[in-house]
């Protein structure tokens, strides 16, 4: 049985509907309007990849960063869309019908990583992958990562 509240599964479920419906390449004024939330020019981005991040939490949204295509990005490169989740506490089995079957595996960060760094469920995509960061000690969301480069 989950842990999971309801409201919570409700949350992360519209969450997650939002961000497979946006359009690819992932554009930062796409996800600003569909979050409702400012993004702003970082200065990591590269001639590759103009990156955008949230200024302040909102809601469930602990930080969003959108990674957008520049005209330099090869045709197949379509972005990136990093969410952390606060506030909420949902297990991966309860928004399975919505991500789809993982790969099986569960990604562990790198041993250079911090000790505290999320392993991620892989779920295949017809754009390409999205990832959901489990906290290895709750087995809670706690970030979701539409990957299409």
């Amino acid at each position: 049985m989950s842990r999971s509240s309801p409201e919570d599964v409700r949350v992360v479920q519209a969450l997650l509907d939002t961000l497979i419906a946006l359009d690819r390449p992932f554009r930062a004024e796409a996800v600003r309007s569909a979050l409702g939330l400012e993004l702003v020019p970082t200065v990591r981005s590269t001639p590759y990849f103009t990156v955008f991040e949230s200024s302040t939490p909102a809601g469930a949204l602990g930080h969003v960063e959108v990674r957008e295509p520049t005209s330099r990005a090869s045709p197949d490169r379509q972005g990136m869309v990093l969410v952390t989740l606060r506030a909420v506490e949902v297990a991966p089995t309860d928004v399975i019908h919505i991500t789809g079957p993982s790969d099986g595996v569960l990604h562990v960060p790198s041993p250079t990583a911090p000790p505290d760094s999320p392993r991620y469920t892989e779920h295949s995509r017809p754009w390409g992958v999205l990832r959901l960061g489990v906290d290895a000690a709750d087995v809670i969301v706690r970030s979701i990562i539409l990957d299409a480069t």
